[in-house]
């Protein structure tokens, strides 16, 4: 494997990981202080950071201005982060689902859809063999 694919890889895994377990370690310290899809909110503007900063610093190491290309990436992750943000808050607030299980259903859809929307929008004249 090429070491960019490798890079893509890597840091996809930790966007994942990180992306799912900062809402349940927010959610566990702050639940009796704020509502679900506030501790989600927070959470998603964290992990959409992260995310960005390592693509763009590991992986693609791009030179553009990076404000452009941060909100290019909001484009792709806001979206699917506010649908997110949106059936935490329909699940757990309103219809009393547990968090961690809405949190993992969630999160299986974001990567599902980030990953398509990634391939076929924010990377798709990226060359990454």
């Amino acid at each position: 494997m090429k070491k960019k694919v490798v890079s893509y890889l890597a840091v996809g895994a930790f966007n994942t990981g990180f992306g799912y377990l900062l809402p349940l370690v927010l959610y566990h310290y702050c639940s009796k202080l704020l509502p679900a899809a506030i501790i989600s909110a927070i959470s998603a503007v964290i992990a959409i950071t992260m995310a960005f900063w390592l693509y763009k610093i590991f992986v693609f190491k791009t030179k553009g201005h990076w404000i452009t290309e941060y909100a290019r990436c909001y484009m792709v992750y806001g979206v699917v982060y506010l649908l997110g943000i949106g059936a935490i808050w329909i699940l757990v607030d309103v219809l009393h689902f547990k968090y961690v299980v809405t949190q993992t259903i969630v999160n299986t859809c974001i990567i599902v859809v980030s990953y398509f929307s990634h391939k076929n929008f924010t990377f798709k004249n990226m060359n990454i063999e």
